[in-house]
């Protein structure tokens, strides 16, 4: 079996089954590694990971929020997010583990991680649903000349046609996703209406079911991303919501046979539903410092984190220059409201 994406992806029309280790390895190279093993052992053709930066993740309030539920992984979300972050060394040697049979995904969620991504040498980037509005990561990633695989969820049609502006020649596939917070059918639909961009359409299925995939693979889609654990009853945010090793081998196994079934002409897509689910982990313009009225912004007085609580960061060009009616503290959301 071959593992490379550009054999694998680009230009080719086959099956590609991406397993989603994301936060699944608890923060444990030796975790990784048993789920490198076990998406080589399922037949899967890429394995895919996280890369953030903790610090830059969200807002100080939201970086310092208390948590209970997963207590040997941090007692705040910082704490949960700086145990989940592998080193660069540390995922450079998974992606040497995983070659040559697996392709290795990073998905940055900033630019310092950007920076590392690239330090690590992934075979492709992908880009994970709240990161398809921060156009200075996509310009990034644009500029680091991988192949890109990115994900729609939760956009509007402007901001996926703005993100497939900027990825441009890099964008290799594009991917509906299944979310809690959205509808299956409006799930299932976009992957006709992603189809008119020309590029390969995938699915991203955040759930331990596999019937929508299924359906998925039966509209034709053959490129596909699911979360892969060692048990859903670890401790961890995605566990619970990802497959263990025997149910991800059946679903390649079934991926396999769905892929080469010839079906019919798919419902015509009627209405693009935005998911609402990703506004706390979808980055919007803060202070970058505490920064006093009257201010003319410039682009190092801005950062950009979670949640969506301020200007998209699309708006960025349009807030550079523009002074501000109050002081601002650090980490306050910036909106049409603060500035002239």
């Amino acid at each position: 079996m071959s593992g490379s994406l550009n054999e694998g992806l680009i230009g080719g029309t086959g099956l590609y089954v991406i397993a989603a280790i994301d936060a699944n390895h608890n923060g444990s190279v030796d975790i990784a590694r048993r789920l490198i093993d076990h998406a080589r052992e399922s037949g899967a053709h890429a394995v895919k990971f996280q890369k953030r930066t903790p610090q830059h993740a969200g807002v100080r309030g939201v970086l310092e929020r208390s948590l209970r539920q997963y207590p040997t992984l941090g007692d705040s979300v910082g704490a949960l997010l700086t145990k989940l972050d592998f080193a660069v060394d540390d995922l450079a040697r998974l992606a040497e583990y995983a070659a040559p049979e697996l392709d290795f995904l990073l998905a940055p969620y900033d630019l310092r991680a950007l920076e590392d991504t690239l330090a690590v040498g992934p075979t492709g980037i992908f880009v994970d649903a709240p990161m398809a509005i921060h156009v200075p990561l996509l310009a990034g990633i644009a500029a680091a000349g991988k192949p890109v695989l990115a994900c729609t969820g939760g956009c509007s049609a402007r901001e996926i046609e703005q993100m497939i502006e900027i990825l441009g020649a890099r964008l290799v596939a594009l991917f509906a996703s299944m979310h809690p917070s959205a509808s299956e059918l409006a799930d299932l639909r976009m992957i006709r209406w992603l189809r008119k961009f020309g590029y390969r359409v995938g699915f991203s299925d955040h759930s331990p079911d596999t019937r929508i995939a299924a359906m998925a693979f039966l509209l034709g889609t053959q490129v596909v991303e699911k979360r892969l654990t060692l048990s859903r009853g670890m401790e961890g945010p995605d566990h619970a919501r990802s497959l263990t090793p025997a149910e991800f081998s059946e679903f390649v196994a079934l991926a396999r046979s769905l892929a080469n079934v010839e079906t019919a002409d798919p419902l015509e897509f009627v209405d693009l539903e935005e998911a609402d689910g990703l506004d706390a982990e979808r980055p919007s313009l803060v202070a970058a410092h505490a920064i006093p009225k009257g201010t003319t912004l410039t682009a190092d007085q801005i950062a950009i984190k979670a949640p969506s609580r301020g200007l998209a960061p699309s708006l960025l060009p349009d807030v550079v220059g523009r002074r501000t009616l109050y002081d601002l503290e650090e980490d306050e959301f910036i909106t049409f409201g603060v500035i002239e």
